[in-house]
């Protein structure tokens, strides 16, 4: 009992204070995303920051006090009603995270080795972004409300979140996120290895 009091208590510190580091830094990076003069990096990294406050919000104001108080709050379930709610949001800020990191990545890429910002202009990533938006919510939704296996959920039982798996049912939800997981984590690792590699050639 003591030690889930302590978790659920390091959680709410480490979250909290993973919010309080991001909102120093979302000011000045909101200030130069609006900057048309400044490279649209910084635009990116604020759609970056608002995906971490909302993942960390959740950890700090609803994981940590579930675990704390041994239930899911808002319900006796977590693949119901606000509980079920609450996964959904973290899921869609999971895919838009991972499809941050493409954009930032590949980016990162075309910038440095080909010194092309032509492609990356503001505009061209608010509609990015946008279309991003809509997808992770429609993703989502299908992954939560369609699919008969198994929704995205905080469960306090492992102190983190989970697949509420149903016996004798496929997790359809994993085996449709594997496939967006392993693209950002290939498009990501292969860019900034090209970028290392290209800066160390340069630094010859």
């Amino acid at each position: 009992m003591l030690l889930r009091l302590l978790l659920g208590f390091l959680i709410f510190l480490f979250s909290a204070i993973g919010i309080l580091v991001n909102l120093i830094v979302l000011q000045p990076v909101y200030k130069l995303s609006k900057n048309l003069n400044k490279s649209s990096v910084y635009l990116i990294s604020f759609f970056n920051i608002l995906t971490d406050l909302v993942n960390l919000s959740q950890s700090a104001f609803y994981l940590a006090p579930c675990i704390i108080f041994k239930s899911y709050i808002f319900g006796e379930k977590n693949d119901e009603g606000i509980p079920k709610l609450l996964g959904t949001l973290a899921l869609v800020t999971w895919y838009i995270g991972n499809i941050t990191q493409i954009v930032m990545a590949t980016n990162r890429f075309v910038v440095i080795c080909y010194l092309n910002n032509n492609i990356f202009t503001h505009r061209n990533i608010k509609i990015l972004f946008g279309i991003t938006l809509i997808f992770a919510i429609t993703k989502a939704y299908i992954v939560q409300y369609i699919t008969p296996c198994c929704a995205f959920v905080y469960d306090y039982q492992i102190l983190s979140y989970n697949y509420a798996r149903k016996p004798g049912i496929p997790n359809y939800s994993d085996i449709s996120d594997l496939p967006l997981n392993a693209f950002a984590t290939i498009v990501a690792f292969t860019c900034y290895i090209l970028v290392s590699y290209f800066r160390r050639n340069c630094d010859l």
